[in-house]
């Protein structure tokens, strides 16, 4: 299972230089631009929270799910606010009521819905769950840029007074699939304790390409508005890794 109970607990400390305020303004101008009136917001993938903290700010009510019960429980430590409701479940099992005037999935989430019946109850669910004229602003990796790029073995080090992580990542390319599986390998040590402990986790990720991600828009009642890449504002490429896009909920479906 990815974000599992051991990589969930390093997570903050692997990513303590991911500039979230950052994706975070580039995502609300990409929001505001198209939704001038926003009161309620579904964040899908909101991890441990960091980049809820940042769109509570905004004073928006805020549903935040992820599928790791080990990141709710991350999340709901670090935000003590009732503009947020935090909710253990997938965007393919989502089953609450509401109504929402824009739905946010980005750090590639989407891309973790690797089977056809996951893709479309993506699409469905967030379709019943967005008001007509709601907005859905998701990443995923980009087709045309992972085969230029090609998926690659990588190693990271990061660091604090009490921890030092490695984390090497080897990838097992499925092209027939369209899947990456990305087989993390972590090595957390405790330096005041002088031990190390080892463990595993495999990623399985699909990357698409554009016209894919439109058919399924069309077929759940969404209009495709535009595609780029989140930080720079520019139409995604051949070096997209990640590629965002934003659709509407239409009237009908």
């Amino acid at each position: 299972m990815a974000f599992g109970k051991n990589y969930s607990l390093i997570y903050d400390l692997l990513y303590k230089n991911k500039n979230y305020n950052k994706e975070a303004k580039a995502a609300l101008k990409v929001v505001l631009k198209y939704k001038k009136k926003i009161n309620n917001l579904l964040e899908i993938g909101c991890g441990s929270g960091n980049f809820t903290k940042i769109l509570i700010k905004k004073n928006y009510s805020i549903t935040a799910i992820d599928p790791s019960v080990q990141m709710i429980n991350l999340a709901k430590k670090k935000i003590k606010s009732k503009k947020v409701q935090f909710l253990n479940c997938k965007s393919t099992n989502l089953r609450i009521k509401k109504k929402y005037d824009v739905a946010l999935s980005l750090f590639h989430v989407f891309s973790y819905h690797i089977k056809k019946k996951e893709i479309n109850l993506f699409f469905k669910n967030l379709s019943k769950r967005l008001v007509p004229g709601g907005i859905l602003i998701f990443d995923f990796w980009f087709k045309p840029a992972v085969i230029n790029l090609k998926p690659m073995q990588r190693e990271k080090i990061v660091e604090n007074d009490k921890f030092k992580i490695i984390r090497k990542v080897t990838p097992i390319w499925k092209k027939k699939n369209n899947i990456v599986i990305s087989c993390y390998l972590i090595n957390l040590i405790d330096k005041k304790k002088g031990q190390n402990y080892l463990f595993k986790e495999n990623h399985f990720m699909r990357y698409f390409s554009l016209n894919e991600v439109k058919k399924k828009l069309k077929q759940f009642g969404f209009e495709f508005k535009s595609s780029f890449d989140i930080i720079s504002q520019k139409p995604v490429s051949k070096y997209t890794w990640g590629a965002t896009v934003v659709a509407e909920k239409l009237n009908k479906q």
